[in-house]
């Protein structure tokens, strides 16, 4: 049952990253080439993402100790959807853009939080190298096999909108933006299968033993 729910988490984290990779991966190509951003003020905007993760970090950390671990995972999720909706609907706004990036980022880091965490609690302690391992390898099997996916499906969507082969002027952009806004619109499905997950995942142990404690606690105090 534990193994299920690992499983479960594991696989919900791989689907949350592959969602992000539209972002990380195709935004900064549209920033510069489509509307005309030099690299700095490219980074500038890109750090909005890492800044936002370490500043909800501690928090979601603190959070992810008192909140069960399938209400904070979902809720996460869900977050990160609505950013990455505020994105696709904010393009070619950059000042909406930075508000959805944000808002995807504390979603994100709310996730990966307490899913950290109730991974690691709920696999035994011989195995715990083994699984913070499969971390790892989701997140990084995520990145890549989601950088290959957005390629494919972000070419066969600007063909689509661009079928005159424009490589600049205002067909370019407007092709390369709508291409942007449904690989985005795309993988945000990801997301939402992620939190469907998520929301039908159940308690580790510690979960469950700490539930159990709290509800005498919760009598006592009636009577």
């Amino acid at each position: 049952m534990t193994d299920k729910k690992i499983s479960a988490s594991i696989f919900s984290a791989l689907l949350s990253y592959m969602a992000m990779v539209p972002i990380s991966f195709l935004l900064p190509f549209y920033l510069q080439a489509a509307l005309g951003f030099d690299q700095t003020t490219t980074g500038f905007f890109l750090v909005v993402h890492p800044i936002v993760i370490s500043i909800t970090g501690p928090i979601a950390g603190f959070v992810s100790e008192k909140l069960n671990a399938k209400i904070q995972t979902t809720a996460g999720l869900l977050v990160q959807l609505t950013g990455l909706v505020i994105l696709a609907l904010a393009v070619p706004n950059i000042i909406l853009m930075i508000v959805g990036i944000a808002v995807m980022g504390t979603g994100l880091s709310f996730f990966s939080v307490a899913n950290g965490n109730f991974i690691m609690t709920a696999a035994p302690k011989k195995y715990m190298g083994v699984v913070s391992a499969l971390i790892n390898l989701a997140r990084t099997t995520g990145f890549s096999v989601a950088t290959a996916l957005v390629t494919t499906v972000f070419g066969v969507f600007f063909a689509i909108t661009n079928p005159w082969g424009f490589e600049s002027g205002p067909i370019f952009t407007a092709a390369y933006g709508q291409a942007l806004i449904s690989t985005i619109w795309m993988f945000s499905f990801l997301v939402i299968i992620a939190a469907v997950i998520s929301s039908l995942r159940g308690m580790n142990e510690a979960e469950t033993d700490r539930s159990e404690n709290h509800e005498p606690t919760n009598q006592t105090h009636q009577r």
